[in-house]
């Protein structure tokens, strides 16, 4: 995929400018747990990361379209704000069935190949990730 050249040093701007903005918020992805034996798995674990982020529903446009269903929610995080669990700034794309939670509400990011938008997009700056989730 070819990075645009927006990228970079405008994400981070549209990252510090929008910040303020945004409420305090965490994503959680299950991640493979270490195999001791491989007869039998371990559990994942899970990473998380702290970010900003928003949450809106979605239009009655894109409702009407059948491009989301009634239970769908977007959440808008800024790309410029993850931080693992030291604090340290992680570069992370939100993946299917990773969790956001805003204000005490979890969301989860809708599988991919459900029809409709995609589970997650980025706008050309590469400063936001728009995910679809569900509660």
């Amino acid at each position: 995929m070819a990075v645009s050249p927006l990228a970079g040093s405008l994400a981070k701007t549209i990252g510090k400018a929008m910040s303020k903005l945004f409420l305090d918020a965490t994503l959680t992805r299950d991640v493979p747990g270490v195999i001791v034996d491989p007869s039998d798995p371990s559990p994942p674990t899970q990473a998380i990361y702290t970010c900003k982020a928003i949450e809106q529903e979605y239009g009655a446009m894109d409702r009407a379209m059948g491009l989301v269903t009634e239970y769908d929610i977007q959440a808008l995080i800024l790309a410029t704000s993850f931080k693992d669990v030291n604090g340290v700034t992680a570069n992370i794309t939100p993946l299917p069935q990773d969790r956001i939670t805003i204000r005490g509400r979890m969301l989860t990011i809708v599988a991919g190949g459900s029809g409709g938008n995609p589970p997650v997009k980025s706008d050309p700056a590469r400063a936001t990730w728009l995910c679809r989730c569900r509660t």
